[in-house]
């Protein structure tokens, strides 16, 4: 089926251990393809195989009809489409095909934001292992505009063997539908975990509990993936039964998310606050680097087992991870460790001449939006200025003017988001983050 559909010009940004095999499919689909990630090494393969190495995101989105990101968190994706000196608005025309697993609140603000601009935005997260991803075993629960959705539908069936699912215009509600995925998987993760605890320590072996329960009423494809890993106590990433994994942090950081969401919606989730906490403390074990189905080790280590052998792989895997972090940072490829330039960043606009007065923050606080908002006037608090409401000659500005402030309120916005963001993923890493009811507001 993918020989019938026409070649388009693609943009791939994030080449990760999900991101690469996505752009491969796409190159053998025939597509023509620029590829970006700030690792350049990860380009090379693909670059090798006849995609074209970008020199930015923007770069990677100048004259293509679908440009796709597949990056870790909320931060990147803002940095990576709306930094103002190469992100992916600067040059984008056509439609944002937005796979990673962010924050449904995100997706809405970025696809006004790209609206605005002339373009379009998808939310298409991705139900896959990275190990699945080669093979076209891929599900994409995407949400956006029908027409967009049409347009990015090429590249969606070159990526899965027609696994696509659309829950309709909202932009958001693929990312709800991946979070409830997640926590459902995290919580059979979970509920395996303390099965086989139980039954290991009534003197049973766990491997052979788990192989019965996964060959009879069990044998769906959740329980026989994770369920052998959790039994086998295998969560390296590499290890045959985990492949490349998906990171317990990730992992830490989704449930949040979905925390956060069921706060906004006033829905009650004891099981994930619990899960969550789960999460937590494996993380403050050291097994953040880890797959996911590391949680088990604390399931185990909380019933008095041993589980030392297994767990110090974990010490090998989370240095590793700590020293590629160090080494991003130095090179300055890493959106978390570079949070405090981007907090003070934000804050530098707030005062900068991206405000033109007083009003702009007003403006900024009751978050207006230029989408919803055509007939907005600025105005001033300074009573030398012609557009103060209390000055008799008060006048409006140009639509002209009007739209290019309403543009930088909107850039300015968005900064301020990315900083809240970070703050959130930083307490979310600490097992600090509390969600809060956000009703009528972005994520905190």
């Amino acid at each position: 089926s993918i020989a019938l559909i026409a070649a388009m010009k693609v943009g791939f940004v994030g080449l990760g251990a999900m991101g690469a095999p996505m752009a491969a499919n796409l190159l053998h689909a025939g597509h023509e393809l620029s590829v970006f990630d700030v690792n350049a090494e990860a380009m090379k393969n693909l670059v090798a195989k006849g995609a074209r190495a970008a020199t930015s995101p923007a770069d990677c989105a100048k004259g293509v009809q679908v440009v796709v990101t597949m990056v870790p968190d909320d931060v990147v994706l803002r940095e990576v489409t709306c930094n103002e000196a190469d992100g992916l608005l600067v040059e984008l025309k056509g439609v944002h095909l937005s796979c990673s697993t962010v924050h449904p609140d995100t997706s809405r603000e970025l696809a006004k934001l790209h609206a605005a601009q002339g373009s379009q935005y998808v939310g298409a997260p991705i139900f896959a292992r990275a190990d699945g991803v080669g093979r076209r075993l891929a599900s994409f629960v995407v949400g956006g505009d029908d027409d967009a959705i049409a347009a990015a539908m090429p590249v969606l069936l070159a990526l899965s063997s027609e696994r696509v699912h659309n829950f309709g215009r909202d932009p958001g509600a693929g990312n709800v539908v991946k979070l409830c995925g997640n926590l459902m998987i995290g919580s059979a993760i979970e509920s395996c975990a303390e099965a086989l605890s139980l039954a290991e320590k009534s003197g049973l072996d766990r491997k052979a509990v788990m192989t019965m329960l996964s060959s009879s009423i069990f044998d769906c494809l959740i329980y026989r993936g994770y369920g052998d890993r959790v039994a086998a106590r295998a969560h390296t990433p590499s290890d045959p039964l985990v492949g490349p994994g998906f990171a317990l942090e990730l992992g830490l950081k989704d449930i949040g998310l979905a925390l956060d969401v069921a706060k906004q919606t006033r829905t009650p989730m004891p099981m994930a606050a619990a899960l969550h906490q789960r999460f937590v403390a494996a993380s403050a074990r050291g097994y953040g680097q880890m797959d996911w189905s590391a949680i088990a080790l604390s399931v185990s280590q909380d019933a008095g087992i041993d589980v030392s052998a297994n767990a110090s792989h974990s010490t090998a895997i989370a240095s590793r991870g700590l020293n590629a972090n160090a080494k991003r940072k130095r090179k300055g490829q890493n959106a978390q460790a570079a949070s405090s330039d981007i907090v003070n960043a934000a804050t530098r606009s707030a005062a900068s001449s991206s405000f033109n007065n007083n009003a702009d923050i007003s403006a900024l606080n009751t978050n207006i939006n230029p989408t919803t908002s055509p007939n907005f006037t600025a105005k001033s608090t300074n009573p030398t200025d012609p557009t103060n409401p209390t000055n008799s000659a008060a006048v409006a500005l140009s639509p002209a003017a009007a739209k290019a402030a309403e543009k930088r309120r909107e850039r300015a916005r968005l900064k301020r988001q990315r900083a809240r963001d970070l703050k959130r993923e930083a307490k979310i890493a600490a097992g600090t983050y509390r969600p809060r009811n956000t009703a009528g507001g972005g994520p905190r």
